[in-house]
């Protein structure tokens, strides 16, 4: 009903699991690590579910599982990473498709949520958003890993 517009309220949650017995799953507003993190504390959850925030930041699950091992600072990908990625999940598509073509516009929706992790990848939105082919996107993926040759950069929350 909220359609996104509001925060979720995580109160909710803490009350919720005050007042069962059964394991209570968390969710809303969970878009990085850190957020599942929090979640887990402040509400008292058993488990924290991620959803449009996987979208994002395909690897929350692997940063929120190097937390609760201890990790003091989990992995954040770099550029390099986050291009492989994009270029990996473009194959995947294409072998599950009918058509090739049948794959650019939602792996350019996909694409543009984990682009905006990096701020040196921002300028590959508008390239991105212009691709009219898998060939097209795989270029622009190719670049980016191509084109960056530093350490990664941190994820913005």
């Amino acid at each position: 009903d909220d359609a996104y517009a509001r925060p979720a309220v995580w109160d909710r949650i803490t009350r919720l699991k005050a007042i069962v017995s059964i394991p209570v799953v968390g969710n809303g507003d969970v878009l990085t690590w850190a957020d599942a993190e929090r979640m887990a504390f402040e509400t008292g959850c058993d488990a924290v579910m991620v959803g449009r925030g996987a979208i994002r930041n395909p690897w929350i699950f692997r940063q929120a599982m190097e937390r609760a091992r201890g990790a003091e600072r989990p992995f954040e990908p770099g550029v390099a990473d986050v291009a492989r990625f994009a270029e990996d999940l473009l194959d995947a598509m294409i072998a599950d498709a009918p058509h090739e073509r049948a794959v650019v516009g939602p792996m350019k929706f996909i694409a543009r949520h984990f682009l905006s992790l990096h701020a040196v990848t921002e300028s590959a939105i508008p390239p991105l958003l212009r691709a009219n082919s898998p060939d097209d996107l795989r270029a622009l993926f190719r670049g980016l890993e191509t084109s960056v040759a530093s350490p990664p950069i941190p994820l913005r929350s």
